[in-house]
């Protein structure tokens, strides 16, 4: 497995997730406010509708085994964490949002009405402004 960081900035450390096959430029937007410097890596095929609509249709019968595992360790996630997603997102339903939310201690939920799964793509400017709200937040020390 590859693991991308890009280092920028000082403080404490921010990491942004999102899931297999994308890569860490599907962040391209919200990097330069939160960092103030851009890394261009994105492959350019996802800046169109067809793109989006073909990895949509591709990932629609991708079966992926449930990890008991995973979801037991949600509520030991002691950090700040913002779930930011578009309910209109066609291959990984607003309930498994609402789901993480519940799980994860004082996790947030930014729901973007009409969104889909490109949602740092789709609308840069509500997803960076929901990172940029986590941030100003106190972390509480979970114990």
């Amino acid at each position: 497995m590859n693991v991308v960081h890009i280092e920028e900035g000082e403080g404490e450390p921010v990491l942004l997730l999102h899931g297999y096959p994308q890569s860490a430029s599907c962040w391209r937007h919200q990097i330069p406010p939160l960092a103030e410097r851009l890394e261009n890596e994105y492959l350019g095929w996802m800046d169109t509708p067809r793109g989006r609509q073909t990895f949509v249709d591709f990932f629609g019968h991708y079966h992926v085994p449930a990890v008991p595992e995973l979801a037991a360790g949600m509520g030991r996630i002691g950090c700040p964490t913002a779930i930011i997603w578009g309910d209109r997102d066609r291959y990984i339903p607003f309930s498994t949002a609402r789901e993480l939310a519940e799980r994860i201690p004082g996790a947030t939920l930014t729901r973007l009405a009409g969104g889909d799964h490109y949602i740092m793509e789709e609308r840069p400017d509500e997803v960076t402004a929901a990172l940029l709200e986590l941030l100003a937040r106190k972390p509480s020390l979970a114990g």
